[in-house]
């Protein structure tokens, strides 16, 4: 009988302090009590295997850590946008979305959305762009290093040069006697329908679908046929 008596007896004293604590969670008039001494706010964790993207400035930075060269660190900013955005007809808010917003919220927009996002990111590396339209498309170049520089993140394409300048609208030679090249990275549905181009004064054009280890001539006119069993690089 002791036992069941001290039994109940500890279950009520359980029963009426737990009504107690529920009373007091459920007070709303209480003012807030003392701040603890030292205590930290806004914790931010961060891994140096991701893009922190609390901030166009962060993913920039992040984004482009350890590229030694302005050419490595686009290129990172190209991969980023082809990982974070796909093709749709971008989102629509009352007075736009800004550009953080669609990375982080969405990740989808058209290509000239999708190119505005990637040149935001570019503005803060301190680089300079530009917009490149065509009927059906909208695509921008950065500017760095006294050039513009063609990444395409909707149609999977980006430009690189081996001693070229631009001068008089043209594509030249930077040093007479030398060869000069200009490799266009192609990964887009459009080849699937025909693969042409134009190439005025290039003495030949090659591509190639094992990521540039070997290369064949072709004609710009239709070059479908050397590229049906992968992508191309002209």
């Amino acid at each position: 009988m002791r036992i069941r008596k001290l039994s109940f007896a500890l279950l009520v004293a359980v029963g009426v302090a737990g009504l107690a604590l529920v009373q007091a969670a459920r007070a709303t008039d209480l003012p807030p009590g003392p701040e603890a001494p030292g205590a930290v706010k806004r914790v931010k964790v961060l891994t140096d295997q991701a893009p922190d993207c609390s901030s166009l400035k962060s993913i920039a930075e992040t984004v482009t850590r350890g590229c030694k060269t302005n050419d490595a660190k686009a290129i990172a900013i190209y991969n980023f946008m082809l990982l974070t955005h796909y093709h749709g007809v971008e989102p629509s808010e009352d007075g736009g979305v800004p550009a953080l917003k669609d990375i982080n919220c969405y990740g989808w927009a058209t290509c000239g959305a999708t190119h505005i996002v990637e040149s935001a990111l570019w503005r803060e590396l301190g680089w300079g762009w530009r917009f490149v339209v065509w009927p059906g498309h909208t695509t921008t170049e950065a500017i760095y290093d006294d050039r513009r520089h063609y990444f395409d993140a909707f149609l999977k394409s980006f430009l690189s040069t081996e001693n070229v300048n631009y001068a008089g609208k043209a594509l030249v030679p930077a040093a007479a006697g030398k060869p000069a090249a200009v490799v266009l990275r192609v990964a887009s549905f459009y080849i699937m329908v025909k693969a042409s181009g134009e190439a005025a004064a290039a003495d030949k054009v090659a591509v190639s679908v094992d990521g540039g280890k070997s290369f064949k001539v072709v004609e710009l006119q239709d070059f479908g046929a050397a590229v049906q069993d992968g992508s191309a690089c002209p």
